[in-house]
């Protein structure tokens, strides 16, 4: 889970976009409306980004200086008539986005933020994943695919499990499973994945899987995966 800062004064914006944000990533919300509360409540709740309105947050100057840390962690959304060329000298901001922001944009953004810093993001949709690895040729009911579609799911939660060794990946699943024959048969589901690959009728998933020539191993595959959730319009 990562924490967002909302700063804006429009409540009914506010809402839906805090709204959307819990539906899509493992996140808390806090929200603020007054200038005077948003560095209070930075140094409170210790948020892992922040989302600022510059066209209401009139002291950003003041409130961009005083965050300390080293983190480049703000997405100020500005109109076009409002933008000042000054905000792309705070080291802080990570992205400036010009109103409307649309939120496709932005969940696409946060998503790339969460992978730079190694944060944890929601569950997948279980049905998604299982419709996934169907278009990928996996026997979907076969033990080897439930194990293998669980680690997906981990390692996208967690972007850093996929710098650790495999078999770390391999106890994390055998304990929630209580099974030692993970490693062999999170191997063996891979197979008709292999094997018909060059058919994957999915041309998004065809260009993301066959970009290495030959048969991938269990952790490119995660890895190839991971990248490809990271850039799926769901």
């Amino acid at each position: 889970m990562f924490t967002i800062l909302l700063a804006d004064n429009n409540l009914e914006n506010m809402n839906k976009l805090s709204q959307h944000l819990l539906e899509d990533f493992n996140v808390s919300i806090v929200c603020e409306t007054k200038d005077n509360n948003i560095l209070s409540s930075y140094i409170n709740f210790k948020p892992d980004i922040v989302l600022m309105n510059q066209n209401v947050v009139k002291n950003y100057n003041k409130i961009l200086n005083r965050i300390c840390d080293d983190k480049r962690n703000v997405i100020m959304s500005v109109s076009q008539d409002n933008y000042n060329s000054d905000l792309a000298k705070f080291s802080k901001i990570y992205r400036i986005m010009c109103q409307p922001v649309k939120y496709e944009y932005l969940k696409k953004t946060l998503k790339q933020f969460a992978l730079d810093n190694n944060l944890a993001l929601k569950n997948l949709d279980y049905l998604f994943l299982r419709n996934l690895f169907s278009k990928l040729n996996f026997n979907v009911d076969s033990k080897g695919a439930k194990y293998l579609m669980f680690a997906v799911n981990e390692c996208y939660k967690n972007i850093d499990l996929l710098e650790k060794d495999l078999n770390y990946i391999y106890n994390i699943v055998s304990k929630h499973f209580a099974s030692d024959n993970v490693k062999s048969s999170i191997r063996s589901s891979l197979r008709p994945f292999n094997r018909f690959k060059g058919c994957i009728k999915d041309k998004e998933l065809f260009s993301f899987f066959n970009m290495i020539n030959g048969d991938l191993s269990v952790k490119k595959f995660l890895e190839i995966m991971i990248t490809y959730l990271l850039n799926a319009k769901k």
